[in-house]
Formats: C-alpha cells, structure tokens, sequence
C-alpha cells in the first residue's frame, strides 16, 4: 500500500537514486551526463527543499520536492510510474498550497500529458539555460 510521508535525512540516498534514474530514463533529449554532472547540485537543492516521499512497503518509490511553491521536481520510480503515485504526491502538494508552479521541457510530453490532467495550465514558454531545451512553465490555482 502506498503512503505519503515527509522525507527524513536518511531517505536522501534513495531519493538521488530515483531523480538520477528518472530523469536518465524521462529525458533521452539530453545526455546522461548532465543529470550525472549534476547530481551534487540537485542532492545540495534536496536537501533545502520541502521533499515528501511515497512509500511501497517502507521503501520510498517516488518524491516530490517544493521551494515554496514552485516544484522543483515530481519523480516515481519507473516500475512504478502510471499506478497514481505522482497524483498522490501532487494532491499532497495542493493540499498545502493555493497555486503551483513547475517548469517541464517541451519534449517531455508524458509529463505535459499529466500535469494538464491535473489541472495544471501552461503559462509560458522559455528556454533552459542550463540544457538549452525549450521548457514550458505551468501553474495550478486553487479553485
């Protein structure tokens, strides 16, 4: 059964794990080695963030990580993807939250696909100065 908890100090490993190994596997548009040569960057941001896991069994299968109220990343392990996890996370973050706000890349559009099924809306474009990918930036408003 899956849970929906506040991540602790311990579960940072594991939530590296699944971010390295999701967005290898969801970005295919950019080289792996920018998520590897990233990886010390992103760990610094998690650990800043507000991050809440969803958990199979005591082992953490997805996360969901918020500076305020922008989500900096919605991440499910791939054996786990499309079995409403990610929903389960992003109803939690409505929950505290009055609008949401996130950046995805224009390719990736099984993430789109999903968010827009979640009532997110899209409200920009631009460009990711760091991959030089076009992205799209969506919020969510309470209603």
């Amino acid at each position: 059964m899956i849970k929906i908890r506040k991540a602790h100090a311990k579960d940072l490993d594991k939530i590296m794990e699944i971010w390295l190994e999701t967005n290898i596997s969801a970005h295919s548009f950019i080289s792996s080695l920018y998520w590897k040569n990233n990886f010390n960057k992103a760990k610094n941001g998690i650990e800043k963030a507000n991050v809440t896991v969803a958990t199979d069994n005591d082992q953490i299968v997805g996360f969901i990580g918020l500076v305020q109220n922008y989500i900096a990343g919605l991440f499910v392990q791939k054996n786990y993807q499309n079995q409403t996890i990610g929903t389960k996370l992003l109803n939690h973050a409505k929950e505290t939250n009055d609008s949401l706000l996130l950046s995805v890349y224009v390719k990736n559009t099984a993430a789109i696909k999903f968010y827009k099924h979640n009532g997110f809306r899209s409200a920009a474009h631009d460009t990711d100065q760091n991959t030089g990918q076009a992205e799209i930036n969506m919020i969510w408003n309470k209603k």
